[in-house]
């Protein structure tokens, strides 16, 4: 497993483009250093520094915390956030069912887990990205549900306090997915949208898992834990992974030791009180309202 180097705590401070093209504010928060190692394929990149790799980093167009609050929608663009990855999930604006991004190209998963391509001028509610390269690879034992995928996803993985996005490619003998109608204002929390989520099965299916696991110190930004969608090979169907069993496979992790966070330059979140507690533990809820107790 390669260990990216980029040295010690480093962040940006809060700042406001007035461009034509991104009139947002950005926040850019990394991680702690581990030991340097030897050169990567990162540090071989023309927008590495010493100490920070953007393009390493995940993008996030928006703090999940603002879901949790009921900011269903955003100015934000897909074009906007697939310049910073092309490998992710998150959510049309205004929340509509399931986004996935795989191989650069951004995939909707309506309520009923039809799938259609995104155009690139449409707008995301809150998407999650990163350009996919990965560090490692495991062999995973056959799936008996997703507490067993999270559980082998951590051993192979390591390093719970980074970052690491999650791919595997394969047959998959049994998946629960669901997706959510389309909402409309005013807006309701995001546990509040999920009590009228569509669960639907699929059976021996091929496909591509797309994942995230954020830390527990990314509370606000994201929520702890590991969170799943899934698109057919076919790009026929897909949504948000509620169970999974499979056989076994590989599984490709990239793992990354920042986060840039960018908040929409929008009114509705500008007027949103986020001062309030526990929409990491809601949120969690909201992703798996039947996981066990205690588990992120």
């Amino acid at each position: 497993m390669h260990r990216k180097k980029y040295g010690n705590l480093v962040g940006h401070g809060t700042r406001r483009r007035r461009s034509p093209w991104l009139p947002w504010v950005i926040a850019s928060l990394a991680m702690v250093c581990c030991t340097a190692s030897a050169a990567t394929v990162d540090e071989r990149r023309g927008d590495c520094g010493e100490d920070f790799c953007p393009r390493d980093a995940v993008f996030q167009t928006a703090p999940l915390q603002a879901l949790m609050a009921g900011v269903l929608e955003s100015p934000v663009t897909f074009a906007t956030g697939l310049r910073h990855g092309d490998f992710g999930l998150g959510g049309m604006s205004p929340l509509d069912g399931e986004v996935i991004v795989v191989d650069g190209m951004p995939y909707h998963a309506r309520e009923d887990g039809s799938i259609r391509r995104v155009d690139p001028g449409e707008r995301t509610s809150v998407l999650i990205v990163k350009h996919f390269q990965p560090d490692t690879s495991a062999r995973l034992a056959a799936i008996r549900d997703l507490d067993d995928l999270v559980d082998q996803l951590d051993a192979a993985a390591g390093f719970h306090n980074r970052i690491h996005a999650v791919r595997i490619d394969g047959r998959f003998d049994t998946i629960r997915l669901r997706s959510v109608p389309r909402q409309s204002a005013p807006y309701v929390p995001v546990t509040t949208v999920v009590q009228s989520q569509k669960v639907f099965e699929m059976e021996q299916v091929d496909g591509t898992l797309v994942g995230f696991r954020f830390p527990a110190w990314a509370r606000g930004i994201n929520a702890p834990g590991y969170h799943f969608h899934f698109v057919d090979e076919a790009r026929e169907r897909g949504g948000h992974v509620l169970d999974i069993a499979g056989r076994s496979m590989d599984a490709q992790i990239d793992t990354s030791r920042a986060v840039t966070v960018m908040t929409p330059d929008d009114p509705l979140f500008d007027n949103m009180d986020f001062d309030s507690s526990g929409e990491s533990i809601q949120y969690r809820r909201a992703l798996r309202p039947d996981a066990k107790e205690g588990r992120p």
